[in-house]
């Protein structure tokens, strides 16, 4: 338990993707790998995604079928094959998108950045947008996690920095 706590302490200290994600595979790697295999086959959409390619990276390692990071800022990332970067407001990309199973949402620290609106907005935008088998992963989004909680997406794991849902 208490290098639990050394590692959350650790992490409310960092706020980049890849330490994060980093020490969510060591302190919980069966549910990392779960985490992986859910994320098989779908299109990983990072939500406020910033510059880092931590994302990108773990969407490649789950053989994710496409990674899109969507961002208000623009970061000067080229897209390829496998990875689009989008310069948008979230909640207007989201509005833009249909329904669908294969979505897998990555929201971190989204309250911390910048977008048009609410948190709960893109809380709302992903319950309207996600079918059955549709998952939201991240790392503090307090918000956004509340209003995920409030619909039909069931928490599968959360320790109260780290979170997946799925939606049923």
């Amino acid at each position: 338990m208490n290098e639990i706590m050394r590692a959350i302490t650790e992490i409310s200290k960092e706020s980049a993707h890849s330490e994060n994600f980093e020490i969510f595979r060591r302190l919980y790697p069966e549910i990392f790998l779960e985490l992986l295999k859910k994320i098989e086959g779908k299109i990983v959409i990072s939500i406020g995604g910033g510059g880092s390619d931590t994302i990108r990276n773990l969407a490649e390692e789950a053989k994710a079928r496409l990674f899109v990071n969507v961002d208000k800022r623009n970061y000067g990332k080229n897209s390829d094959e496998f990875a689009k970067y989008v310069t948008l407001d979230s909640v207007n990309f989201l509005g833009g998108l249909g329904v669908s199973s294969v979505y897998c949402f990555e929201i971190s620290g989204i309250d911390d950045v910048s977008f048009d609106g609410n948190p709960l907005d893109i809380a709302e935008q992903i319950e309207k947008l996600s079918k059955k088998g549709a998952i939201v992963f991240g790392v503090n989004s307090d918000p956004v996690v509340e209003g995920l909680s409030e619909g039909s997406f069931e928490k599968i794991f959360s320790d109260g920095r780290f979170f997946i849902f799925e939606k049923k």
